[in-house]
């Protein structure tokens, strides 16, 4: 018996991978954007396997789990669904809203989830892949499910059917994500990544769904039945963890930002302040900002300052 962990991709890709295409660049008046993207995908050179080419906090943690044993397979709005050794490019798409390079900008249905599941079905036409193959050519496995609920959501349609010809049950299919509405045949195999479980799991809430499913993981002997352990440690994280204290902090502006993170660069080295402890510190100052957008001017600045001079750099985010 072993565990498999499906996961969602990240959009940190290690700095090693040079060439970078973007989602955005396809118009979304392409008669087949899948296709087009697909065929842009296939003729990239720089590559690494998929485990070794993303970055962050998340990945992090994916990366503990499948050292400790799990088989690891990947959610991609780029890709779809890929293993641990595929070989990728660095690449910028999405499932999320409000983002220019969201594949929902190719479809005219009402709501993202529609639009991202005809994105999930286009990108794997002519493919084998598919989360029903994992399960069918892992009988007697144990899968573990961690996605936030945009990329859950793409992939529900498959989980729901295998769920409702007894492929997928609560013994062998563990799914942990934020606060949604799951179709019922799921719901007995749902676990949700309180933010009150911060405090006992440690890291940001960005990290959460896979912090959660690492802290059941390694709590978990396969020579027992799964399933009341995970009953046992989930109900103890509920027991012991209290309501998280909301701060109000000051809205920043990107200009806010990149001064708070010039200013802190000009007294150290940058390559050992972490976007985490970076965005922690100016937290603790009573400054907001979304972890995702602070993590991209971030890393945006790091790029401008690597190829320019600090000090202008400096002077022209402050002026």
């Amino acid at each position: 018996m072993k565990i498999h962990l499906i996961t969602n991709c990240t959009s940190r890709k290690l700095h090693k991978l040079t060439s970078k295409v973007h989602l955005k660049d396809i118009s979304k008046d392409a008669i087949s954007p899948s296709e087009n993207w697909t065929k842009i995908l296939s003729k990239q050179v720089d590559l690494l396997p998929a485990l070794d080419a993303y970055a962050g906090d998340h990945w992090a943690k994916v990366k503990d789990i499948e050292r400790l044993g799990a088989s690891l397979w990947i959610v991609s709005a780029g890709y779809g669904l890929i293993s641990a050794d595929t070989k990728i490019c660095s690449y910028n798409a999405t499932f999320n809203s409000n983002d220019e390079n969201s594949v929902s900008k190719f479809y005219s249905k009402e709501n993202l989830k529609e639009k991202n599941r005809c994105w999930w079905k286009d990108i794997h036409k002519g493919r084998e892949s598919s989360i029903e193959k994992i399960y069918f050519d892992h009988p007697g496995d144990i899968f573990f499910i961690a996605l936030p609920p945009n990329y859950l959501k793409v992939i529900e349609p498959e989980l729901d059917n295998l769920a409702s010809c007894g492929v997928i049950n609560l013994h062998n299919t563990y799914i942990f994500s934020s606060k949604q509405d799951l179709s019922l045949s799921l719901k007995e195999c749902f676990y949700q990544a309180k933010e009150d479980f911060c405090e006992q799991l440690g890291g940001s809430r960005v990290s959460l769904i896979i912090r959660l499913a690492r802290y059941i993981f390694k709590g978990l002997s396969l020579k027992e039945p799964t399933y009341p352990q995970v009953q046992k440690m989930y109900n103890a994280l509920l027991l012991g963890s209290s309501p998280v204290k909301h701060i109000n902090r000051r809205k920043m502006t990107d200009k806010n930002v990149i001064d708070f993170i010039l200013t802190e660069l000009n007294d150290s080295t940058l390559t050992k302040i972490s976007t985490t402890k970076l965005l922690k510190k100016m937290r603790d100052q009573g400054m907001g900002c979304e972890h995702k957008r602070f993590s991209k001017i971030y890393s945006e600045l790091l790029v401008e300052i690597k190829n320019t001079n600090f000090r202008e750099v400096s002077k022209n985010g402050k002026s």
